[in-house]
């Protein structure tokens, strides 16, 4: 009799305990940092933003796709021309020998590569409740500009711990955080782009032959040196014109 009590109050606690069970979320390396871009507004409407999500060990292509979808849909509402692709071990900006992409000089073109990874996992009762109940992570986050010239490298870090309880805004608390860190790290990485003259080198498209800046249409003696044979300077390119009305520097 004292065994079936003993079996049935065990039984009911451990039923008790699933049941409550909370997810806690702690920021950590990264997560914590202060954001001062808000992502509602249209941060990258002068950017194209190609995100590639690396599948990994413990981090499935399926979860990778859904990451890749948040992020991007992330990006979209802040005004970004979005690509996604999940993809292991390529990289998204390594241009193939024989294209030739013809682009807006004023255009930014940001590659994004995402990799997730656990860094720490503990399990909780593993005689009676095998899951885990402790897991850290990080996010290796890289972004380039479509040349390949590195922006940003950075490392997110954060916890879940599961404990008692009956209510969590775990997933968003690290969402609002996660979202806004990379949304900094994307803002960051257009203004080095942006202060590092990017661009210069693109083909840019030619004018149409009977444009206003046409020779045809420029008039006699255009092309000219000035009196005194002494060709007049080029106007100076500020290219912190193309950045966006609300800046924060890195």
């Amino acid at each position: 009799m004292i065994t079936r009590v003993s079996f049935a109050a065990g039984a009911l606690l451990s039923g008790l305990f699933m049941a409550g069970c909370i997810t806690v979320y702690q920021p950590m390396s990264g997560l914590h940092r202060p954001v001062a871009i808000d992502t509602r507004m249209a941060n990258f409407k002068d950017t194209t933003v190609r995100i590639q999500c690396v599948p990994a060990k413990f981090v499935g292509k399926s979860d990778m796709s859904k990451l890749c979808r948040r992020v991007g849909r992330l990006f979209e509402n802040q005004g970004a021309q979005v690509q996604t692709e999940v993809s292991r071990g390529r990289v998204i900006s390594d241009p193939e020998p024989s294209e030739k992409t013809v682009v807006a000089a004023d255009r930014v073109i940001l590659d994004v590569e995402l990799r997730s990874r656990r860094v720490h996992a503990q399990t909780a009762f593993p005689f009676f409740w095998d899951d885990e109940a402790d897991i850290t992570f990080a996010q290796d986050i890289v972004i380039r500009d479509e040349t390949g010239f590195l922006l940003v490298r950075e490392t997110l870090t954060g916890r879940f711990v599961r404990r008692i309880g009956w209510s969590s805004n775990a997933n968003e608390d690290f969402s609002r955080d996660y979202y806004g860190q990379l949304t900094q790290l994307a803002f960051n990485a257009r203004m080095r782009w942006t202060v590092a003259g990017g661009g210069q080198g693109r083909v840019a498209p030619k004018p149409p032959a009977d444009g206003p800046n046409s020779a045809a249409s420029a008039g006699p003696g255009a092309g000219l040196p000035a009196l005194g044979g002494v060709a007049p300077a080029p106007a100076a390119v500020n290219r912190l014109e193309a950045a966006p009305a609300s800046t924060v520097a890195p």
